[in-house]
């Protein structure tokens, strides 16, 4: 019996050792996206999220602020899905040196004192209003809240909610653009609708005009108080003269 030596061993062809490689490489493809696509959402939770259509069509420019316990990027998410040629969307650079300077971590600020922070930071990049966005988790179970917080007034302008779930380390990129651009679908369709309002100034009441006051002569020979006036004094006197009986004049007495 002869031995085979080693280089007599036939190698598999050149396809074979191809497709091998190629059922491999889907595998690891296959298993990462079954990693990140565990993702389930609930329906919207709000059904009338407009406060007041009009004033979310007099909205221009917004500031879309870090979201609260975000470890998912729902903030940019958001951030593209406002970014429409009739929104100004302002530039998260921006609005996060804006945040800086306010000398809080907007991220770590709670729900129940958000609201003012943010509406402080609206103000100082002049943006019309602040997008607000809240995850609030309990357990694997999760819940993303947006708002949209008037800079002029604090109002709230737009309310929407979903909860979600996931399994694995990270969120379905797609999953989630696509859940954050359906909540966010009512403010996109009327926002800018309108011109902003004219800043009209109150109107001032008239200011009643004094009338001018005597010249300081006039009231220098004007009469003081408690005299009369020369003509009626006179008057009086003649009248008193009037009343007086006039002394008899004596006769003259002729010498006896």
């Amino acid at each position: 019996m002869h031995s085979l030596s080693g280089s007599s061993v036939a190698k598999p062809p050149f396809p074979c050792r191809l497709s091998a490689s190629l059922i491999c490489l889907s595998l690891l493809i296959a298993l990462s996206a079954c990693a990140t696509s565990r993702f389930t959402a609930g329906d919207q939770k709000n059904s009338l999220p407009l406060a007041d259509r009009r004033l979310i069509e007099e909205v221009h420019s917004v500031a879309v602020a870090p979201f609260y316990h975000d470890d998912n990027h729902w903030r940019q998410l958001a951030q593209e899905a406002l970014s429409t040629p009739k929104l100004d969307v302002i530039p998260a650079g921006k609005v996060d040196a804006a945040g800086r300077n306010t000398g809080k971590d907007l991220s770590t600020i709670g729900p129940d004192n958000r609201a003012g922070v943010l509406v402080k930071l609206g103000r100082s990049l002049q943006a019309d209003a602040v997008l607000n966005g809240i995850v609030l988790s309990k357990g694997d179970r999760h819940e993303l809240i947006i708002q949209l917080i008037s800079s002029g007034d604090s109002r709230i302008l737009f309310w929407q909610a979903a909860d979600f779930s996931f399994q694995g380390e990270r969120i379905d990129p797609d999953s989630q653009r696509k859940l954050i651009s359906g909540m966010l679908e009512p403010l996109v369709a009327n926002a800018a609708k309108r011109g902003k309002p004219l800043m009209t100034p109150p109107v001032q009441p008239k200011a009643v005009e004094a009338p001018e006051a005597a010249p300081k002569h006039a009231i220098e020979q004007g009469p003081k108080p408690g005299s009369q006036p020369k003509a009626e004094k006179k008057q009086k006197t003649d009248r008193r003269h009037e009343r007086e009986p006039k002394p008899a004049v004596p006769e003259d007495i002729s010498p006896m």
